[in-house]
């Protein structure tokens, strides 16, 4: 998962690691956070996620091609009410497709965490914007309750382990190896 500062990548890391909403406010992230978490895919398979939380501090970003070594996956967190949070997902994901190992594909995932509040009109846009980055897919995160962030974050992962699970399918198909 990557994006800006204070733009909800810890959150979306806690409800998933946790199953619910932090009780106070998350610190912004110092250095490194790592989870693992076991998704279900929409076909049953159970897929171990690897959740790398990292700050956005320069001296962390010297760290990023060890952990896109092995990535299928990347979440672009931002904010549709917050145009500097977007820009920097534009930042982020050029920074990863720049630093992904070419032998394996890669999928972005933007995941916004105001999509609830959106208009027609805005959701169009953003959707607009998807497409021109190339995304696979834009995700909306709500937390508007326990339940909601819960049941999205879910489907949030559930949806990049079904990605990365076709592209591990079509490059065995293919007689490539994966490591």
């Amino acid at each position: 998962m990557v994006g800006e500062s204070k733009v909800g990548v810890s959150t979306l890391v806690h409800v998933l690691a946790r199953g619910r909403l932090p009780t106070s406010e998350l610190l912004a992230s110092v250095g490194i956070d790592y989870r693992s978490v076991a998704i279900k895919t929409s076909n049953e398979t159970t897929v171990r996620c690897s959740l790398w939380d990292v700050s956005d501090d320069p001296r962390t970003r010297e760290w990023i091609p060890s952990f896109l070594r092995d990535t299928t996956v990347i979440l672009a967190v931002y904010s549709s009410k917050r145009h500097a949070t977007r820009q920097a997902a534009e930042r982020w994901i050029g920074t990863v497709r720049a630093q992904h190992p070419a032998r394996t594909p890669l999928v972005v995932i933007l995941v916004d965490v105001d999509g609830d509040a959106c208009t027609e009109a805005e959701h169009e846009a953003e959707s607009a914007w998807a497409v021109r980055t190339g995304a696979y897919t834009r995700l909306a995160f709500r937390r508007a309750s326990e339940q909601t962030a819960a049941r999205d974050a879910t489907a949030i992962m559930a949806e990049g382990a079904d990605a990365a699970l076709r592209i591990v399918r079509c490059m065995l198909q293919d007689g490539q190896t994966t490591d």
